[in-house]
């Protein structure tokens, strides 16, 4: 069985209390906080399968795109970033802890699909 140790890193905490921070003095949420934010996430999914369009059509050679392949990576890790930050800030709306649910869901498909890697 191989585990996946967790690191002394704390990032998935110290975005959750920059975005509840940044929340405060942003004034976003509201009685309809969770429509928003629930629709802001899938903005920045579809903008993160538009990235993966626009790469898969650079590796390969078909027309369309005015940016490097490079360039087009770069974008794309920005709008993952972005898809992070609305998770958190989706989850966190719902008092959800992100990181205990994702660690448990790929536990489970883990032990689902006999694979004996484990996230602790």
């Amino acid at each position: 069985q191989e585990t996946a140790k967790r690191s002394n890193s704390d990032f998935l905490k110290r975005l959750r209390l920059a975005n509840a921070a940044r929340a405060k003095i942003w004034k976003y949420t509201g009685t309809d906080a969770d429509t928003f934010m629930a629709t802001e996430l899938a903005e920045e999914v579809g903008e993160v399968l538009g990235a993966v369009k626009k790469l898969h059509r650079s590796r390969y050679g078909i027309v369309g795109n005015k940016k490097t392949e490079q360039e087009l990576s770069q974008n794309l890790s920005e709008e993952i970033g972005d898809v992070m930050v609305c998770l958190d800030r989706l989850s966190n709306l719902f008092g959800i802890d992100i990181e205990q649910v994702t660690r448990e869901k790929f536990n489970a498909k883990s032990k689902e699909v006999g694979i004996d890697i484990f996230v602790e």
